[in-house]
């Protein structure tokens, strides 16, 4: 894994615990706010050097034409189902920094089984520079709004914007760390890396989401 892909996933889990932070206000709101700001330029940085959209499209390039024709194929869903635990593994060593576990990589092959054509297609890496401040700027705007909600529609929507959370940094992850992975693996890190991006707009933004 090259020295930028290392810290572009840095970057993103930064980002991650940066928005666990702000939604708890920790170690204040407004210390919690500047903190999650810096992590998302740090991300959206990180993304555009040159070494990172060279990597991510060499791997779209390759991952990108074979997954598209046999994401909604059952065959292959099968066999994503009977080969979990090993691609299970073999992805949470790909993306070790962002400190992903088990549980999320379970859930997140659950979500593609259950919406095997919900898939965002990425075909360039410029297409995630877009994305990414999309997705922090729901995120961000919808906490700040939930605070205002009842207890239960609070626990609801924090919930819901974790889940985004978490599927933003484990799709921009599987995309971008695993150009060395070899088929069919770079496939299915393809497939659920743009599933996952799925829901996390479906989350964020909304279900007007347009493959």
């Amino acid at each position: 894994m090259s020295p930028d892909i290392k810290d572009l996933l840095a970057a993103l889990e930064d980002w991650r615990r940066a928005y666990e932070k702000l939604e708890t206000a920790v170690p204040s709101p407004t210390e919690a706010e500047q903190a999650v700001a810096q992590a998302y330029e740090r991300v959206l940085t990180t993304l555009q050097k040159e070494g990172v959209l060279q990597s991510v499209n060499q791997f779209l390039q390759t991952a990108a034409p074979k997954a598209q024709s046999v994401a909604t194929n059952l065959d292959w869903q099968q066999e994503l189902t009977q080969a979990s635990e090993s691609i299970i593994a073999t992805e949470l060593q790909s993306v070790r920094p962002l400190q992903l576990n088990r549980k999320d990589l379970t859930k997140l092959i659950l979500a593609y089984l259950k919406t095997p054509e919900a898939l965002l297609e990425v075909t360039d890496g410029h297409e995630l520079v877009t994305l990414f401040p999309k997705l922090h700027e729901e995120a961000v705007t919808q906490l700040a709004e939930s605070r205002s909600l009842s207890r239960k529609e609070k626990k609801y929507r924090k919930r819901k914007i974790a889940t985004g959370v978490t599927f933003t940094v484990a799709g921009f992850g599987l995309i971008a760390s695993n150009l060395y992975v070899g088929a069919p693996t770079a496939t299915f890190s393809y497939i659920l890396g743009g599933n996952a991006l799925f829901q996390a707009t479906r989350d964020l933004i909304g279900d007007e989401v347009s493959n």
